[in-house]
């Protein structure tokens, strides 16, 4: 699978695209499996481009109030924080700056913030050097 895997990175991306609730929500469920896979310095670098346009997703799915997919969403963010693999280390402060967004929005549903907060819980707990080194977060 590991010569396919630059593919399922751009079909997993289009699928985060999609305008379609269920196609997103189908994309972010397929990102776990995908991150399992990340093993070596190319799966990751990959993977690392599937972030940006994942949290696209998720700010259109607040948006629309699409809240079952910004839960799994965040689900997913938990997910990767635990993963060996440096997954999300470029995305840390856009990551922190979408779930404290999330999490401070009054009109969702309180799970919804917090499962938003969680993330940021699990950052803290589980990569506090790398919240300590991004720069835009300290200030």
């Amino acid at each position: 699978l590991q010569s396919i895997y630059p593919q399922m990175v751009m079909l997993i991306g289009r699928g985060l695209a999609d305008p379609s609730e269920a196609v997103c929500m189908t994309a972010v469920k397929a990102m776990v499996p995908l991150s399992v896979m990340a093993t070596g310095e190319a799966e990751v670098r990959s993977y690392h481009e599937l972030v940006p346009v994942l949290l696209q997703a998720l700010e259109r799915a607040l948006a629309a109030h699409a809240e079952a997919v910004v839960v799994a969403g965040c689900q997913l963010l938990v997910e990767l924080i635990e993963a060996l693999a440096p997954l999300l280390q470029p995305h840390i402060s856009a990551i922190v700056i979408f779930s404290m967004k999330t999490a401070t929005l009054r009109t969702l549903e309180l799970d919804t913030r917090e499962q938003a907060l969680q993330v940021v819980e699990w950052l803290a707990r589980y990569k506090p050097k790398q919240l300590t080194k991004d720069k835009a977060l300290i200030k």
